[in-house]
């Protein structure tokens, strides 16, 4: 039946030609892009697939720049440690020549001459030598720790767990305490919401925890590695209970616990007493109680508050004790600590009625102290049992400072208010010790109810050390009763103790291998009101090079996500890290001694260029994995995102033949209306 007021063939070739037309331009955009995916509406699920494939893929083209880079630098540090290494063997050839007495004075002058001037171009070279216009071997860049490599590409190994308070128990595993379980080679990210909540870490598992700022969390470690990246946890005396299996520090350390940080980290711990009625208990920052220890590396800052009567890092207070226990084992090898008791525990070592464990220090940044009457490293404040003896501690580089209680004098390193000195080594770093009102500098604290009190043996046998004593309280000024720069600290008002029973308590000082007095005028200088002690280490003969250098740390991002990357280092080569900067050739015996010195300075050289070779390789080696890691990236991100050209040839080619026969189509059925009209006429 003809009609002309509804043409339906019309509108339905009209319709099949504009789909038609859609799919042609489809076909045509893939072709001339080339691309089978050009907007999100062609595979949503594809494009968003390819998308993190080119970030990676860019990523690693650019990483493996960086390596590019980091090798240059490595060249740039190696070519100019050939020349370090020409100086040095031909400074060598000198002091074996000035060791023979066959020379005049005036030979061995003028071959000192030269070797001055030697030095002093590697100093240049040391100084000099850049990179991007950066110096290579100052060892400015980052304090770094080889742990602290293993930090670094540990973050990103596990999955990353972002948890908050609605996912916790669908994310972890929970005890029947209620404390939940780290599991091991994950790395953790937690919401501010997550409170009152205590984290177990299992033996021998290693968890990261990164970017959290917690308030009345715990995490406890048992003999762990635990990594830090920006982590702050505050335990605030909000309430004087907690529950069940809540441990109030921040971190407990059990076992043998290490502890990586990274960027800036914080830890106060608090004071909580049980639900039930049970004793007070004071929680340290990162409490480590006996019979325990922790290993701190860093390359980053770490700041640790103590409660009340808790050591800021090392041990707890319970009140139901008369003594507490000594303190874990604490090392300390990198970064920069902040340590601290808000009252009567030590900054590093016991708290109130309890003394240290081994401490050592042998690297880092390490600032102790106590607000009351702790020692800054050592025992805390002895007042209602006997004066204890700590542990050792030992202090083999880095620099140090270490503030005795102000209130009632703690030691520097030593006693606190009422308790005995410890044994202090100190073999290398710059140390800094002062006294609090009334304590020594190294030594004991301030001396309590006329007890006599013991300094403890010191030996000192190089590095640079400080030692201030305090003035006294309670209206005591004569110079004997004040404490000593080292040994022991000034009377307590209370109680009756002569002269020569404070005069007794001293240890043994040895310096350098010499047995000395030690006592306060016999080892310490009036300053105006303090009692000042000043060492510096004595020449002594050179020591085998280290197996590692001691260096700063360049940055060296290896892949496209972050912590993927590592640190190395270039060495730090001036005289004074040699040990080259005072040699001297005008007798025989000084060039000997000098010929020893340049030969471990060789030594030292030859082990920098070889852990440069070992990092250059390395690089190298990751410089592949990133190239063959971006070559099949690109290839999976084409699977996807790329038009197979031949088979969109075909569809292109079928709707050109399908437009062309619907526009004629299109084109007959616009004719029948005109028969209608002839059947008018």
């Amino acid at each position: 039946m003809p009609v002309i007021a509804h043409n339906m063939l019309s509108q339905f070739s009209e319709r099949q030609l504009n789909i038609t037309d859609k799919n042609k331009s489809k076909s045509s955009e893939k072709l001339s892009s080339g691309y089978r995916v050009n907007r999100g509406a062609d595979d949503a699920a594809g494009l968003a697939i390819s998308e993190k494939l080119r970030w990676q893929v860019r990523g690693l083209d650019r990483a493996s720049q960086n390596i590019r880079d980091g090798m240059s630098l490595l060249n740039v540090a190696d070519g100019a440690l050939v020349e370090v290494h020409s100086m040095l063997r031909r400074m060598n050839e000198l002091v074996i020549q000035a060791a023979n007495d066959s020379n005049s004075y005036s030979d061995r002058d003028a071959i000192q001459q030269e070797i001055n001037l030697l030095v002093q171009e590697i100093e240049q070279i040391s100084t000099d030598t850049t990179f991007n216009t950066m110096p290579v071997f100052n060892g400015e860049n980052v304090q770094t720790a080889d742990t602290v490599n293993d930090l670094t590409l540990s973050l990103p190994l596990g999955t990353n767990v972002a948890i908050n308070s609605s996912n916790i128990d669908l994310l972890l595993n929970r005890n029947a305490d209620g404390s939940y379980e780290l599991q091991d080679g994950h790395t953790y990210t937690f919401d501010r919401n997550i409170t009152n909540a205590t984290f177990h870490i299992g033996n021998g598992a290693t968890v990261s925890v990164q970017n959290t700022i917690l308030n009345n969390v715990a995490i406890v470690c048992d003999s762990a590695k635990l990594y830090l990246s920006n982590v702050s946890i505050v335990n605030e005396n909000i309430s004087l209970t907690y529950p069940k299996g809540f441990e109030g520090a921040p971190i407990t350390c059990k076992g043998s616990t290490t502890i990586n940080y990274l960027g800036t980290n914080y830890f106060r711990g608090t004071r909580y007493s049980s639900a039930q009625g049970g004793p007070f208990k004071d929680y340290a920052g990162i409490q480590v109680d006996a019979g325990n220890s922790l290993i701190l590396n860093g390359n980053g800052s770490l700041e640790a508050s103590g409660s009340n009567l808790a050591a800021g890092i090392g041990s707890g207070w319970i009140s139901s004790q008369t003594n507490n226990t000594v303190s874990g084992n604490i090392t300390i090898h990198s970064g920069y600590i902040n340590a601290y008791s808000t009252q009567n525990g030590a900054g590093i070592g016991g708290c109130y009625e309890g003394v240290n464990g081994n401490i050592v220090i042998d690297g880092g940044s390490v600032h102790a102290s106590s607000w009351e009457s702790g020692a800054g490293i050592g025992t805390g404040a002895i007042i209602l049992g006997t004066p204890q003896h700590g542990g050792s501690v030992m202090i083999n580089g880095g620099t140090v400072e270490a503030v005795g209680g102000q209130i009632d004098g703690g030691a520097g390193i030593g006693g606190g208010f009422g308790s005995h000195g410890v044994n202090v080594t100190i073999s290398d770093g710059t140390v800094t010790a002062k006294g609090g009102t009334g304590g020594a500098g190294i030594g004991s604290g301030k001396v309590y109810n006329g007890i006599p009190l013991i300094s403890g043996d010191i030996t000192l046998s190089g590095g640079n050390v400080t030692a201030v004593g305090s003035t006294a309280t309670g209206g005591i000024t004569p110079a004997t009763h004040q404490g000593a720069a080292i040994g022991v600290g000034s009377f307590h008002p209370i109680g009756g103790m002569t002269d020569q029973d404070w005069l007794d308590g001293f240890g043994t000082l040895t310096m350098d291998g010499v047995i000395g007095d030690m006592h306060m005028e016999g080892c310490s200088a009036k300053d105006g009101v303090n009692y000042i002690f000043s060492y510096k280490g004595a020449v002594t003969a050179p020591q085998p090079p280290q197996t590692d250098t001691e260096s700063g740390a360049w940055w060296i991002q290896m892949g496209a996500a972050s912590g993927n990357g590592i640190f190395i280092s270039t060495g730090k080569i001036s005289p004074a890290d040699l040990k080259i900067d005072n040699l001297e050739v005008l007798s025989h015996e000084k060039s000997g001694f000098a010929m020893t010195n340049i030969q471990n300075a060789i030594d030292k050289v030859s082990s920098i260029r070889a852990h440069i070779g070992v990092q250059y390789n390395r690089l190298e080696y990751g410089q592949l994995i990133d190239d063959n890691t971006a070559e099949n990236s690109q290839s999976a991100e084409s699977r996807i995102r790329d038009t197979d050209m031949a088979a969109e040839m075909v569809n292109h080619s079928r709707h050109s033949i399908l437009q062309q026969a619907g526009q004629s189509m299109l084109s007959q059925a616009n004719q029948i209306p005109e028969g209608v009209l002839r059947l008018l006429q």
